[in-house]
């Protein structure tokens, strides 16, 4: 829960909750069309994934957002522990009702319903509270994000790839920059993510 937090900028709370693997949550190669193929271990990226579409009926494409595979110091990396939560840790997520949906949620042991978003967000307050003692939400934590970048005195190009990251400024994403630059402002925000996940988790 931590690191999806810190790997990727802040995503709300329901985008998380739905998180299923091999659809919203996949592993593969990002193509231009930002459509993802499937890839062999080794050869491809995690990504969040979905279609989405713009208010002004002009756009219909598909938005991502890739996790780095970052190294650390224990010598594990960052897929390791996606690996090890869906093959290990998963099953003993919490959980309130059994139900089979045929679905494979990321945070949930196989067969059980997704997570809503007040039961996401009541958990990255309980996070948050044994950790540091401070009541943080899921939208405070993404403000918070927001304002670490500013603080980074970081481009306005960079600062728009945070902006569509974390489907922010709808008004920016489809009026102002067409498909090739959101693409490169997101790139921008790229340059400078290992340095700030290395930060806060090392």
């Amino acid at each position: 829960m931590c690191m999806l937090q810190i790997a990727a900028p802040p995503q709300r709370s329901l985008t998380y909750a739905l998180l299923e693997i091999d659809d919203s949550f996949r592993y593969g190669i990002l193509e231009e069309n930002e459509k993802i193929i499937p890839a062999k271990p080794g050869e491809g990226h995690w990504y969040m994934w979905c279609r989405k579409k713009y208010n002004d009926g002009k756009r219909d494409g598909y938005w991502s957002l890739g996790f780095k595979n970052h190294l650390f110091s224990n010598g594990k990396t960052f897929y390791d522990y996606i690996d090890l939560w869906i093959k290990k840790y998963r099953e003993y997520s919490q959980k309130e009702e059994i139900k089979v949906t045929g679905k494979s949620f990321f945070l949930i042991p196989e067969g059980y319903t997704a997570y809503t978003p007040d039961a996401w967000g009541n958990g990255i307050r309980d996070m948050f509270m044994e950790i540091t003692g401070v009541n943080v939400g899921q939208n405070c934590l993404r403000h918070m994000f927001v304002t670490q970048v500013e603080r980074m005195n970081v481009s306005q190009h960079i600062r728009d790839g945070v902006a569509l990251y974390q489907n922010h400024g709808e008004e920016i994403a489809h009026t102002v920059y067409n498909d090739r630059l959101d693409r490169e402002s997101m790139e921008a925000y790229d340059e400078i993510q290992e340095d700030m996940m290395g930060s806060l988790l090392e």
